[in-house]
């Protein structure tokens, strides 16, 4: 199942200053350009600041090759090489990453053919000097192609760092530049783990880059929101926009993000959803938070597609990018956490607000008993990876102050605290800018969690959505409020049937399917079943639900009580809509709970449609249906030949 876009909007996943915008490791290789013959480099020409005047094609101060140019295969073979068969061919590397085709002669001698896509800057494997800053190293030629110093600690700044696009921000005032991407060098900066496609693409295939250099006016000692955006008319409709934020331009952002359904990549602003219409924009807009004088960095380059994009999209190419540097903000304020952790959910229950009523994040670093942190993801590195970032509770996130509770749902992030040996937790609420709380340290209660109707305490926690009163885990007020609120489905006809239609919206549900994650909101129905024998089936592979909806279907006897379990279906049989089907279904009601594999995204809605019917359940001597769907047999399968219902099995 996909991820889900669901965080979308002004969603927060920090690293010291940084925050993720609306969507979903840095190259140490100097650009130095290509050395002339002999391994020595050349200098790189003057560049070209690309002032609005300039309309030629900008200089990214690649260095000239002064050599003659060499346009034959790296080994040309030996004179009259001999080859085992007339009309085979081979593919072998050559000159700078290229690639070359050797054939095999009627003569049974190889034939060279030119070297081609050579991409890189220098042969693999050459040794050099190379100008690193302001002196020259010793450098040798990566497979890729690539300068590099011999020394692996020396990190060479790129000239897209040493000489970005500059624009000062004005207090209360957007400022604006103009740029061409394509006139930038090929993804010399690695985005890292999650921004923009390029995950493990070879720089050559990313798409050419630019940054720009935003300085922050103001007082050092202040914090303000800056909102940017390409969604102008200086900027293409079909070009595909991903910019990175980066407080120094040769290091990505760290921290978690990844791996969480939703949650894009730390500092990185991708697509932007349309509120109104859910029609997605690929041009990224976002907001973030600077201090006053601060320096920070935007990449701007194109969503890495592998060197095909689609058909009404590009990578590169003109843009336009406004930057608006709003009023000084505060930090929201943490006042009491608790983390509780079963083997069947983790509880996050946060006391809090921002007095800019922006709050948007809760994040949560585990840590050891000694108050070191631990190595949670089991990546053998500790790391701000290691850290659970958690969207807020849209119903909390405009307040100034609030108490609200976060629910992981399932025994993983449980079995991650206790491999890891966790026993405190460091909670820190951020808000839509990346601002953060001051944090609090807090024991993790490693509870038991209890169902409907059981005796409940301090170490004996009632299963979410359930609430611990008079010391018995009964339904909360929210939740007795929406089974009441359970849209009824009269089933008529013989066989009963019944049908409703709906659209799921963006927002937190109350309720979590057995079967599988469903964070989102929730549609519930009530049925009837009457006396006698009958299936009770529920689908949403119907019209109503578009194809491709990965919806989620389950039916609980009693409304409020997760044990009282009839059936929960997610995907079937390739088709990513819902069937489920309780079997020798019991009369009285039955609440249906319709929703979506992990949650709706924002500025978008899930249509669906449900049906519902009686399926007979017949006994021995009945005319039956073969394919099972009319009705069923209760003493076997119905014979295709003879279609009635079998005898029962002799014990």
């Amino acid at each position: 199942m996909k991820q889900l876009g669901a965080w979308l909007g002004c969603l927060v996943c920090v690293c010291g200053l940084w925050a993720c915008g609306d969507d979903d490791g840095g190259s140490t290789t100097p650009d130095t350009g290509t050395p002339v013959d002999g391994g020595t480099p050349v200098p790189p020409p003057p560049r070209d600041m690309g002032m609005r005047e300039d309309t030629g094609p900008r200089d990214m101060g690649m260095r000239e090759d002064t050599g003659p140019a060499d346009t034959g295969p790296a080994d040309m073979g030996m004179p009259d090489e001999p080859c085992d068969r007339a009309g085979e061919t081979e593919q072998l590397p050559c000159g700078m990453c290229g690639a070359q085709t050797r054939f095999c002669t009627s003569d049974m001698t190889w034939e060279y053919g030119a070297c081609e896509d050579e991409h890189g800057e220098c042969n693999a494997g050459d040794t050099g000097s190379i100008e690193c800053g302001d002196m020259m190293v010793d450098a040798r030629c990566t497979d890729e192609c690539l300068w590099a110093p011999l020394d692996e600690m020396v990190v060479c700044p790129l000239p897209l760092c040493t000489d970005p696009l500059p624009l000062a921000g004005r207090m209360g005032e957007t400022v604006s530049i103009d740029l061409d991407t394509a006139t930038g060098p090929a993804g010399p900066l690695d985005l890292g783990l999650g921004c923009g496609g390029a995950d493990g693409l070879d720089p050559a295939m990313r798409p050419p880059q630019i940054v720009v250099a935003l300085t922050v006016p103001g007082s050092a000692t202040s914090t303000y929101g800056i909102d940017f955006t390409m969604i102008n008319d200086g900027t293409d409709v079909e070009f595909d926009t991903v910019v990175q934020l980066r407080e120094d331009c040769m290091t990505p952002p760290v921290g978690s993000g990844t791996g969480v359904p939703g949650m894009p990549a730390p500092g990185c602003y991708d697509d932007t959803p349309d509120p109104m219409t859910g029609m997605t924009d690929f041009r990224s807009s976002g907001r973030f938070a600077a201090r006053g004088g601060d320096t920070v960095f935007l990449v701007i380059t194109g969503f890495a597609y592998g060197g095909m994009p689609p058909m009404d999209r590009t990578d590169r190419g003109m843009g336009r990018l406004d930057v608006t540097v709003g009023a000084e903000l505060r930090p929201p304020t943490l006042t009491m956490a608790t983390v509780q952790s079963s083997s069947e959910e983790t509880t996050f229950t946060l006391v809090g607000g921002d007095p800019d009523g922006d709050a948007a994040t809760v994040r949560v670093t585990f840590l050891d008993a000694a108050g070191m942190p631990v190595d949670l993801n089991g990546d053998m590195v500790i790391d701000g990876f290691d850290d659970v970032f958690r969207v807020l509770p849209t119903e909390v996130t405009a307040m100034t102050s609030f108490t609200t509770t976060i629910v992981e749902f399932g025994a993983f992030l449980d079995g991650q605290i206790r491999g890891a040996m966790a026993t405190r937790a460091r909670v820190t609420l951020v808000d839509a800018t990346g601002v953060v709380s001051a944090p609090l340290t807090v024991d993790i209660a490693f509870v038991t969690t209890v169902g409907f109707g059981a005796a409940c305490d301090a170490m004996n926690v009632c299963r979410s959505p359930l609430a611990c009163t008079a010391g018995t885990c009964q339904a909360s007020a929210a939740v007795t409020a929406a089974c009441g609120a359970a849209m009824a489905i009269p089933l008529t006809g013989t066989p009963a049937t019944g049908s409703a239609t709906g659209a799921l919206l963006p927002g937190d549900g109350l309720f979590n399917a057995p079967c599988t994650t469903t964070d989102g909101t929730e549609a519930l129905y009530r049925v009837t079943v009457p006396a006698g024998a009958w299936d009770l089936v529920a689908s949403n592979q119907v019209a109503g639900t578009p194809m491709g909806t990965d919806t989620v279907l389950y039916v609980r006897r009693t409304c409020a009580d997760a044990e009282s379990m009839g059936a929960c279906a997610d995907d079937a049989g390739g088709d990513s809509r819902a069937l489920v089907v309780v079997q020798d279904a019991m009369p009285g009601d039955y609440t249906i709970f319709q929703e979506r594999f992990g949650r709706t995204a924002d500025g978008m809605m899930t249509m669906y449609g449900l049906d519902v019917r009686l399926r007979p359940v017949l006994a021995a001597g009945a005319a039956c249906d073969p394919m099972g769907v009319m009705n069923r047999c209760a003493t076997g399968t119905c014979p295709m030949a003879t279609p009635v219902c079998p005898p029962a099995p002799t014990p």
